[in-house]
């Protein structure tokens, strides 16, 4: 995952050019919440340069969607159908505001309609809300409805998550919520929907 100039298509070309001679550089992430531009997502130029990373077979990771950004990102991804859109962190769902919720709720399920969507279980740590399994399930099963399991990973933010609890508590809640589904769901969360969505290659382990 890297950082590439999405604003300014021809930077972005060159960028790319560079980067994809290295077989780790997978997709692109840009912290659009950090960028004052509300309409990152929609600029003409931004549209621009992501086509290019689709063209490259490349995708790209959305993190801290919402408020400002979780509609642009359902726009993107009906626009560049051949774009797979990585959402970070479930877009950061306002869990404790009832009414909020529900305007993430709305861009969150069609986001999920998307068939070229992920959505990414990690930095939960949301303010208001305990870090327990309990507390999470609301969003997690609104994320299987929304995406399926095949279109779900788990990932934990580290180093960030770990300024709200440690590697492992954070881990372990997410698993427990992975743990209610079938064995070949979990599978497909813990491991598969990664492999396929970032083009990873896989070793299998050596026996005896």
């Amino acid at each position: 995952m890297g950082w590439i100039r999405l604003d300014s298509p021809a930077e972005a070309a060159e960028q790319l050019h560079r980067f994809t001679a290295h077989p780790v550089f997978k997709g692109v992430r840009h912290l659009i919440h950090d960028d004052p531009r509300g309409d990152f997502l929609d600029l003409p130029a931004v549209r621009e340069s992501l086509a290019l990373v689709a063209q490259h077979g490349l995708t790209v990771d959305i993190p801290d969607a919402f408020p400002r950004h979780l509609g642009s990102a359902v726009r993107l991804a009906r626009e560049i159908p051949e774009l797979t859109v990585v959402l970070d962190h479930l877009g950061k769902p306002p869990l404790a505001d009832p009414d909020l919720m529900k305007l993430w709720s709305a861009d969150f399920q069609a986001l999920g309609q998307e068939p070229n969507t992920v959505a990414k279980l990690s930095g939960l740590h949301l303010p208001g809300v305990q870090y327990t399994a309990d507390a999470l399930r609301p969003l997690f099963e609104s994320a299987v409805e929304a995406f399926g399991p095949e279109r779900l990973m788990i990932g934990c933010d580290w180093p960030v998550s770990t300024m709200g609890a440690p590697y492992g508590r954070t881990l372990d809640v997410l698993l427990e919520l992975v743990s209610t589904l079938s064995p070949p769901e979990q599978d497909a969360v813990l491991e598969e929907t990664a492999i396929r969505t970032y083009g990873l290659a896989v070793t299998p382990l050596a026996e005896g």
